[in-house]
């Protein structure tokens, strides 16, 4: 079964002779392989198949080159480990007219039934690559094991990473949390985990996701959100939200768990198939016995039996992949449905963190109270409130008593105002408060307090703003 897979761009001085010795690197340097330097032949060339046996442990490597202005190459390895299971690592490589590109797929086949498999993580391959300098450019991002951080003036990046800007990986775009709040993981480790699979991207600044809402009409994540972009558009993004998802090593999870099953998904081009490979040298052989007539017949017929062999192990993969993806569908099938679906949610963001669904529950709290305990409409109601339960901090509360006994603006009514989305702007003898960013949400207060009542109004004000 399928358990790791992703392709990536490679730049242009990493040919065949650099991929296969690379391939041979990753073996001999492994203290868990049995194969040495004397194993490999250094003089593998175009229209070669070559196949390695030391112990329970079988290399298959061979280059195609078609037209002189294409070149395929792949290697396969192969071992069964002590709890018999085979574990099979697919590196592909293919070099056109349009650049080159490497793949690799990582299977594993168990004995007996397992409720658990494998876990999904970035193979030795790929640490080789990137010590190699061998890995491209994906659009306007590098691959490498580390976050993308923004700067302040990236939002055309931002944009254009949102709107399907890379080719080969999907992007996770992190949105900034309020000041004060943390992040609901760490971008150092999920960048980790990620290696090889997906790009992460850091979101500078709140001020900076309000600029971008601006750009995207609302589009983008926001407020510890986070969204999965994938290339060229070719899905719609993602979204996760840790008021729904969680936080912490439950957001990991779920961000990491839904690239891999992307990526396990994703077409894989016949050039970089190990499969379409193998069999393509066995017609190139067929075809030259052939034309030697019946003095290669013994050899013909070998050349044959590699093809048969090559069309029957594509054709098991093939038959693997279906079961799983038939297995994925019903399991989508029975799952239950999570969190709210009743309601589309409209393209609107929260201003606070829960602002639309706090919005939703208090009108259905208030609905309830208006309809008889016994009537259908109230115990419709009810269940809609007992799913769509909802914790949030009661804003109302604080405002009030950040503001009782208001003098002057102060450093914990800065500070909740910004937690609140609020932008602050002063002058000699007034405040001006905008709601993120947006000029029809605006009130403006006394720098300094006329009465002991100035903190009652002034939260009064906020609150009807907020409402």
């Amino acid at each position: 079964m399928l358990i790791f897979s992703t392709r990536m761009p490679v730049r242009a001085h990493f040919g065949v002779s650099e991929f296969l010795r690379l391939g041979s690197e990753w073996l001999i340097g492994s203290p868990h392989r049995a194969f040495d330097e004397d194993d490999f032949d250094s003089d593998l060339g175009p229209g070669a198949l070559e196949e390695i046996t030391v112990g329970n442990e079988c290399l298959l490597r061979g280059w195609l080159q078609a037209q002189g202005t294409c070149d395929w190459a792949g290697q396969r390895h192969s071992w069964t480990d002590q709890k018999g299971a085979t574990w099979i690592t697919d590196f592909g490589y293919a070099r056109t007219e349009n650049g080159g590109e490497v793949a690799i797929r990582l299977h594993c086949s168990q004995s007996g039934p397992n409720p658990r498999l494998p876990a999904s993580k970035p193979p030795y391959l790929l640490k080789l690559l990137e010590r190699a300098d061998a890995l491209d450019s994906d659009g306007p991002l590098t691959i490498g094991s580390g976050p993308r951080y923004l700067r302040e003036e990236e939002t055309d990046l931002a944009e254009m990473l949102l709107s399907g800007g890379t080719e080969y990986l999907p992007v996770v775009y992190l949105s900034a949390v309020r000041w004060g709040s943390e992040p609901p993981c760490s971008a150092a480790l999920l960048a980790r985990q990620l290696r090889g699979m997906a790009h992460v991207v850091v979101e500078p600044s709140r001020q900076f996701s309000l600029r971008l809402r601006a750009a995207t009409g609302g589009t983008n994540p926001y407020l510890g959100a986070a969204g999965i972009h994938w290339p060229r558009i070719e899905a719609r993004p993602t979204r996760l939200l840790p008021s729904l998802v969680g936080e912490g090593q439950v957001f990991h999870d779920e961000v990491v768990s839904i690239v891999s099953r992307g990526m396990l998904n994703a077409w894989m081009p016949d050039r970089l198939d190990w499969h379409r490979l193998r069999s393509q040298l066995s017609i190139e052989r067929i075809e030259g016995l052939h034309s030697q007539g019946e003095k290669a017949l013994d050899e013909y017929a070998e050349a044959f039996d590699r093809e048969v062999a090559a069309l029957k192990a594509a054709l098991a993969d093939r038959t693997d992949e279906v079961g799983r993806l038939r297995a994925q569908l019903d399991e989508s099938r029975i799952r239950p449905r999570s969190g709210p679906g009743v309601l589309t949610r409209p393209n609107i963001q929260d201003y606070y963190e829960n602002e639309v669904l706090s919005i939703v529950v208090g009108a259905l709290t208030t609905e309830l109270e208006r309809r008889k305990e016994s009537g259908r409409s109230a115990e419709v109601l009810r269940k809609l409130l007992d799913e769509n339960h909802v914790q949030c901090r009661d804003w109302e509360r604080e405002i009030k008593v950040a503001f009782k006994g208001y003098r002057r603006l102060e450093r914990k009514q800065r500070k909740l105002l910004s937690e609140l989305g609020f932008c602050v702007e002063e002058d000699r003898r007034h405040v001006r408060l905008i709601w993120n960013g947006d000029e029809r949400y605006a009130i403006t207060i006394p720098t300094t307090s006329s009465d002991h009542r100035s903190g009652q109004n002034i939260a009064a004000e906020i609150i009807r703003l907020l409402r």
